[in-house]
């Protein structure tokens, strides 16, 4: 296959193959490594035959074959299945609302100027670093009960404000995140 033709191919196929191994792998970075693995093996197997007869469908299967041996290999590699999940909630938001990473961090910054120093520092072991109700007690020196109670103060702060300040479109960008 002439090197005019790959160019076309890999032209007229990219977007798809990507979004296909998007779909499947939810990682931006292995996607678009593995739509380049595509491309080349293609142009491999045109140096060993000529012609291939149908070359979308040739792609696609390549494409479900790198899928197959990435679940394979996940399979049995905990830190994969990790990753996997993680982009999985990520995406969910970040790949329909690019700005929604920005917006979320301008969010967080006005909240936590709301709450005091014991609140936020709660705050923050809680929503931004993922800690439970027991580890930040263990963490800070203190009773689960202040730590929900410093939780639950700060909550209503937050709810507050969004309600006094009429944030609503805000409080709808956020209330996933902060399980209000």
């Amino acid at each position: 296959m002439k090197r005019k033709a790959l160019e076309e191919i890999f032209l007229a196929h990219r977007d798809d193959l990507y979004d296909y191994l998007m779909l499947h792998i939810k990682d931006h970075d292995l996607a678009q490594d593995l739509t380049q693995d595509v491309f080349l093996k293609l142009s491999k197997r045109s140096k060993d035959q000529e012609v291939i007869d149908q070359p979308s469908s040739y792609l696609f299967i390549l494409a479900r074959n790198m899928v197959i041996d990435y679940w394979r290999k996940a399979a049995v590699n905990e830190r994969v299945q990790k990753e996997f999940w993680s982009n999985v909630e990520k995406e969910k938001y970040v790949y329909q609302y690019p700005s929604l990473q920005y917006d979320k961090k301008v969010i967080f910054n006005e909240i936590t100027q709301l709450l005091t120093e014991q609140q936020k520092t709660i705050f923050i072991l809680n929503r931004n670093e993922g800690f439970s109700y027991n580890e930040i007690a263990d963490k800070l020196n203190l009773s689960r009960s202040t730590v929900k109670n410093h939780m639950v103060s700060a909550l209503k702060k937050i709810r507050s404000h969004i309600i006094k300040n009429k944030l609503y479109p805000v409080f709808l960008l956020i209330l996933h995140w902060l399980d209000l």
